[in-house]
């Protein structure tokens, strides 16, 4: 992450596109009855990590998800909105 990716995840703009992809994803994986967010998520890394392994990229403690993020050409934002659009994809 740069010092710009910084300053721009704090301006209200930033902070509303974190909020969205974040609802955006939890409305996807409410769309998918009988399973555990846990269990979408890691099936939907499982069929898509071969051509991209950063969709979905998500470990689990204690029952409480971290998302893998190395920074690059995506912001967090968008990474969690490719993990949204993966999700919906998968129903």
């Amino acid at each position: 992450m740069t010092p710009d990716d910084i300053l721009f995840a704090i301006t209200p703009y930033g902070s509303a596109q974190f909020q969205g992809s974040v609802a955006r994803l939890s409305h996807s994986l409410s769309g998918h009855f009988g399973k555990s967010p846990e269990e979408i998520l890691r099936e939907v890394h499982e069929k898509y990590k071969a051509n991209d392994p950063d969709i979905c990229a998500f470990d689990w403690r204690n029952g409480q998800p971290s998302l893998r993020y190395a920074g690059g050409r995506l912001s967090i934002s968008q990474t969690i909105q490719k993990c949204a659009d993966a999700v919906e994809r998968s129903r």
